[in-house]
């Protein structure tokens, strides 16, 4: 009997395959801390030689996503902000960037990469 033939087996986390087989279904792995998150790594703003008003504007936009995503009160901001200013701040608005909650960090950087995009990145003319 298969899930599909038994309604009560429907929800309980079977799936069935084309050969009418059940199994049971696989649940992603779970952090084990609250704190535990990959760094972001050099992107954008942090890539060696870009030029400085190119690493202004990632450094702005950024602020703008975490503004966003998670409050404009966030560290992150002030953070992205100094580092608009002053090039030796940058580490530490990484590290901030860093610090944010993981979905958080994930949409910003993803967000962020679309729009600093150039249209043919993007599949235009």
């Amino acid at each position: 009997m298969s899930a599909n033939d038994n309604p009560t087996l429907a929800g309980v986390g079977l799936r069935v395959t084309d050969d009418r087989t059940e199994h049971p279904v696989s649940t992603p792995a779970q952090p084990t801390s609250a704190t535990h998150f990959v760094p972001a790594g050099r992107f954008g703003p942090w890539m060696p030689g870009i030029a400085e008003t190119e690493r202004r504007c990632g450094l702005r936009a950024l602020g703008a996503l975490v503004a966003v995503y998670c409050g404009s009160n966030d560290p992150a901001v002030a953070a992205l902000r100094r580092a608009e200013a002053d090039t030796a701040a940058s580490d530490q608005a990484l590290a901030a960037l860093d610090a944010l909650p993981p979905l958080n960090r994930r949409k910003i950087i993803a967000t962020y990469a679309t729009v600093m995009s150039t249209s043919r990145q993007r599949g235009g003319a």
